[in-house]
């Protein structure tokens, strides 16, 4: 607020002094020329007969006199002006609505996030919810927090979208609750296609803890979410005062387990394939019945994780996909949303191909955000070790790798 009104306030200050020179001067001018001459007449009458040239003295005492009478007034109109500038600027900042709260297209840090206005899902929908989430209850003991999150839980959700729970556990319990949530699951897959599909993700309390100190955009899904069920954890997790922005941690902790080696593994499976079947910017559209090249579900996937890096970066916060499409349409561009839709689109229909001329849209956008993301880090002696492994590793040239969750992988 202090911000906001010193640069009102400045702004104020320079009309009014505008004002004060256009308005209040001829005001000055006027009240010279008038009143100079009824001074120099009363001074006249005072002097004595034949002390000086009477007319010569009056023009002297004349020029004077509307001299200063221009000068003083426009001194005062110029201050009086600028404080009435200044006083009307103060009340603006109180009671004008600030404009200045969603990011500008192409603006990198911004101290406030923006997030989009969703409604709150609705009670039926709530309840049948609550009703597939039953077989929970078994372990309720060892559960602090169940929350809905992603589109699903603001009445947001289309066909394909997944609904998206979010389990918190004590420490001690994490292990049982992952134990009947993957029984669930394989009992799921084992009935065949369901109309919906439940995703789960459960966390123990320290690894929901370390979410909101990193300011991941998974814990501002959380904050933002419905909760089903919460023991009293998620009120002190909420107001522990972690920051609202993602810093270094989450960026590096994200480049190393879900965005570098599938990043560069898309890149090499699409070089692959195109190389295959000789594709063209003409191949996937004359010839019906070519789909176009398959391996871009990774693709789309690492796109939409880069995007949980960089969007939040820019300042804003993306609850849903549909979020992300409109985010980057005001961060990147009209090309870069519809890059972002296809990716969307992939993973909510599960599609295998694409088009050639989209698919080098895809690759493109997604190359654009590598970069933005290795330029939000810094290229420094980590970060180049990170990207030299995961190159070993999409060589397979598993013995000489450093990181340690690149080893945990393949070892």
């Amino acid at each position: 607020m202090t911000g906001k009104i010193a640069r009102k306030s400045n702004l104020g200050r320079t009309v009014g002094v505008g004002l004060g020179a256009i308005v209040l001067l001829p005001i000055g001018l006027i009240s010279g020329f008038t009143f100079d001459v009824s001074g120099v007449l009363v001074l006249l009458s005072r002097l004595p007969a034949g002390a000086v040239d009477p007319w010569a003295l009056a023009g002297t005492l004349g020029a004077g006199a509307e001299t200063t009478g221009i000068v003083s007034a426009a001194a005062f109109g110029l201050a009086a002006s600028s404080v009435a500038g200044v006083a009307l600027a103060y009340l603006a900042a109180f009671f004008m609505p600030h404009r200045g709260t969603r990011p500008e297209r192409g603006n990198g840090m911004r101290r406030k996030m923006f997030i989009l206005p969703h409604e709150r899902i609705t009670p039926e929908k709530e309840a049948g919810i609550r009703s597939c989430l039953s077989f929970l209850s078994q372990r309720r003991r060892d559960i602090h927090s169940i929350v809905l999150v992603g589109s699903a839980a603001y009445g947001a959700d289309v066909n394909g979208s997944d609904i998206d729970v979010v389990v918190i556990c004590g420490d001690r319990g994490h292990e049982a609750v992952l134990e009947i949530v993957c029984e669930r699951e394989l009992a799921e897959s084992l009935q065949g296609e369901q109309e919906r599909k439940y995703e789960y993700t459960v966390l123990s309390a320290s690894q929901a803890e370390e979410q909101f100190r990193m300011a991941s955009p998974f814990a501002q899904s959380i904050r933002h979410g419905v909760v089903l069920a919460d023991d009293g954890y998620l009120r002190s997790l909420f107001n522990a005062g972690h920051p609202q922005r993602p810093g270094r941690q989450y960026v590096m902790t994200a480049l190393s387990d879900t965005i570098t080696v599938q990043y560069y593994g898309s890149l090499e499976a699409l070089k692959k394939e195109r190389k295959e079947r000789r594709c063209s910017d003409s191949c996937c559209v004359k010839r019906k019945g070519y789909a176009g090249l398959s391996p871009l579900n990774l693709m789309a996937k690492t796109a939409m994780r880069m995007l949980y890096v960089t969007l939040p970066s820019r300042g804003y916060v993306p609850l849903t996909k549909s979020d992300v499409v409109e985010f980057v349409r005001d961060a990147y561009g009209e090309d870069e949303a519809r890059a972002a839709g296809q990716a969307v689109s992939i993973l909510r229909n599960d599609t295998a191909s694409l088009s050639y001329p989209d698919e080098k849209l895809l690759k493109r956008f997604a190359g654009k955000l590598f970069e933005e993301i290795l330029g939000i880090v810094g290229m420094k002696r980590d970060v180049v070790a990170l990207l030299k492994d995961a190159a070993r590793m999409i060589r397979g040239d598993y013995r000489n790798l450093e990181n340690r969750h690149f080893r945990a992988c393949v070892l």
